[in-house]
């Protein structure tokens, strides 16, 4: 990204030279109120540039959001979901978030199975499996990529 900001700046000074050399500039001709004018393009370069960096984050997030969308819905219609979470989602699992939090990151597991001492193991086709205690609390996560326990 920083290549195409350094990109966009170089192209834009470029023509702003060849556009002030091919023009009588009748205002001034002073160097001075030259190089101000450049000086003033490139900060609403800078500007627009910094806009275009907002909207690639919230691009970014959208596409985030759509992902857990179409990963529960697959959840519905088949045994499991070809969307598996990305390595930066699994990796903001830590010990002590609750179900809602993982789900909110993560979408909706593959599979869970519920232990007799109130304790859940959600599994994620592909990714591997996070253990809650009673409470709800992440207490473990595990990156094996194992088989949730009706697929073996």
């Amino acid at each position: 990204m920083r290549t195409f900001n350094l990109f966009v700046l170089f192209v834009s000074m470029l023509f702003l030279f060849a556009y002030s050399e091919n023009t009588n500039l009748k205002e001034s001709t002073s160097t001075e109120t030259s190089i101000e004018y450049i000086i003033e393009k490139i900060e609403e370069i800078e500007k627009e540039i910094k806009e275009i960096k907002e909207e690639i984050e919230e691009i970014k997030k959208f596409n985030s959001e759509i992902r857990k969308v179409v990963r529960n819905l697959q959840l519905y219609v088949q045994p499991a979901s070809t969307l598996v979470p990305t390595e930066k989602e699994w990796e903001q699992i830590k010990r002590g978030m609750y179900k809602e939090d993982v789900q909110d990151i993560l979408g909706n597991p593959e599979e869970i199975e519920k232990k007799r001492t109130g304790e859940e193991i959600w599994y994620y086709y592909k990714r591997g499996s996070i253990r809650f205690n009673k409470n709800g609390e992440v207490i473990y996560k595990d990156n094996r990529k194992v088989l949730p326990p009706s697929w073996r």
